[in-house]
């Protein structure tokens, strides 16, 4: 059974009251425990009422290896992206709408509920460090 790992750092914030709420949340996500394939790690808390338009990834470290999935809650493990490569050199960036990665899987997503983005991975990515990025849009 996969386990799951907050690295959300338990903060979500929303863009200042006023007319401009579009908004980046980003997180610097610098992994300690993850060793099993199909573990989760919750990279960002999302909160209710907020269109997610892009997911963006940048690896800083990467694992020599490894693969993973970016989705949204636990249900869906590829909505953002498919397949995203953790061995890739530091600096490769990933975005799954309007940019390079093929497997991007999703043109934005209307979060209701408070949730988190997430990544399923494919065995031990202890040691990896990646920056995540959710362009968002204040809807409440």
């Amino acid at each position: 059974m996969a386990d799951t790992f907050d690295y959300t750092h338990g903060v979500a914030a929303k863009a200042w009251d006023g007319l401009n709420k579009c908004y980046v949340l980003k997180n610097r996500v610098t992994v300690t425990d993850v060793t099993a394939s199909t573990d989760i790690l919750q990279l960002i808390d999302i909160p209710a009422g907020t269109y997610v338009f892009q997911v963006i990834t940048k690896i800083v470290t990467p694992k020599s290896g490894r693969a993973g999935t970016v989705g949204h809650g636990t249900t869906e493990a590829a909505y953002w992206d498919a397949a995203i490569t953790l061995a890739a050199s530091a600096g490769t960036y990933t975005s799954a709408v309007a940019g390079t990665d093929t497997y991007g899987t999703s043109n934005g997503c209307l979060y209701s509920a408070a949730d988190t983005i997430d990544m399923t991975v494919d065995g031990d990515v202890i040691g990896l460090v990646i920056d995540v990025y959710a362009v968002c849009i204040d809807v409440s």
